[in-house]
């Protein structure tokens, strides 16, 4: 981080893209680092703090992938149960998501 802006208030880029990626808006964001919107925004705006959101959305990306897998086995397991209730519930669910997906992508 650039010494500009830790020595004038004292804020690594870390604090500042946890509070935008934890917040539910840039005004809750600042509150928490106890600054304007405005200041947030422009730090908002610096190499080193997007250089931090871009490793917090990867890292996110890397989770929900992990997640999506067990969530697919889980799926799996829940087709062959015992309970056609459970079955039906899962088919569902699978086809919901395929009707989903196949409005999302272009075949060939």
């Amino acid at each position: 981080m650039s010494a500009g802006v830790r020595n004038l208030i004292g804020v690594e880029p870390i604090q500042i893209a946890e509070a935008l990626w934890s917040s539910r808006s840039c005004a809750e964001a600042a509150r928490r680092l106890g600054v304007s919107e405005r200041t947030l925004r422009r730090w908002r705006a610096r190499a080193e703090v997007q250089a931090v959101l871009d490793d917090l959305r990867q890292q996110a990306r890397t989770s929900l992938l992990v997640l999506q897998n067990r969530a697919v086995s889980a799926l799996y397991a829940l087709l062959d149960s015992p309970d056609p209730q459970v079955q039906l519930r899962a088919v569902e669910l699978v086809l919901k998501h395929l009707r989903v997906e196949e409005d999302s992508f272009e075949l060939w």
